[in-house]
């Protein structure tokens, strides 16, 4: 039985850091934190509802269970300086400047001075190899005393359309792939459809089958970058299409970049190459 693509990341025991000239996935949450150092281009972030355009000098940071995702991009791919850090939960947990329930008031801050500095410990010392733990240990402290500096924290206060999000995306995530539609979700959650497509239509300005579709083509590129000689209409039904002019459709739909992203509530996000994250967050299934 497959771990959802959340799980993994609870399980986490590794950092996880890379240089990337790609960051666009759809929403998700997990219980590591998880940093983005924008040294040059522009990205559109959402977290917890609220849509941040970053430009050049931006970070991002978003605190375990905060709910995210990453819209569209204009990055550089060659030579990528930006950078995506995913913090084991054994490192937040034991952190002196941050509590448990911390998180950001606003996710992305705009500090060029900060960008510097953090892109400075992440290339000096976390993208080695082999990196001793008690210096691994001593450059997240350092990052998360910069982060807790430049940033403003609050408790997290309960709310439960967060929660109704989150257990939303935990269910999709684990039954993408299968016949699962709004009314299958409400069922297990316990919510009428009206009401669970209006709060997830608010939160990310998009369908809940458009987001389970995204999930599905994701699923598909990746397996053909894994597996070349896959059969394109074996990875349709696998993926959870229910025909392949079904996956067609939604293939056309999804590829045109945004206009513009300060337009994200007007149109649905729809770039496709989520590889990295796909492979960050999702275990591929095994039949």
């Amino acid at each position: 039985m497959q771990k959802n693509f959340y799980e993994q990341h609870r399980d986490a025991s590794n950092i996880m850091a890379r240089k990337t000239g790609s960051v666009v996935y759809p929403a998700h949450f997990h219980m590591s934190p998880e940093l983005f150092i924008l040294k040059k281009g522009t990205c559109t972030v959402l977290s917890n509802g609220k849509v941040y355009n970053m430009t050049e000098g931006c970070v991002a940071f978003f605190s375990p269970y905060d709910t995210h995702a990453y819209l569209a991009e204009n990055l550089p791919q060659e030579d990528p300086p930006n950078i995506i850090v995913v913090i084991p939960p054994f490192f937040w947990n034991s952190c002196t400047t941050l509590s448990n329930n911390d998180s950001p008031v606003e996710a992305v801050i705009h500090d060029p001075v900060l960008c510097d500095n953090l892109a400075k410990v992440v290339t000096e010392y976390l993208l080695k190899p082999n990196i001793p733990q008690n210096v691994l240990k001593a450059s997240i402290d350092l990052l998360f005393a910069f982060i807790a500096n430049a940033f403003v924290f609050e408790q997290r206060k309960k709310n439960c359309e967060q929660t109704l999000i989150q257990s939303m995306l935990s269910y999709i995530s684990d039954h993408y792939r299968e016949k699962i539609s709004l009314q299958s979700i409400s069922a297990a959650i316990g919510y009428t459809p009206a009401y669970l497509s209006r709060v997830f239509n608010a939160y990310f300005g998009m369908s809940v089958s458009d987001h389970i579709n995204m999930l599905r083509l994701n699923y598909i590129e990746e397996m053909q970058k894994l597996n070349p000689n896959a059969k394109t209409i074996n990875l349709i039904y696998e993926s959870g299409f229910g025909g392949i002019q079904t996956y067609y459709r939604n293939k056309a739909k999804n590829t045109t970049p945004p206009e513009n992203l300060n337009d994200f509530h007007k149109k649905t996000p729809n770039s496709l190459d989520y590889s990295y994250f796909f492979r960050l967050h999702i275990n591929i299934r095994s039949e």
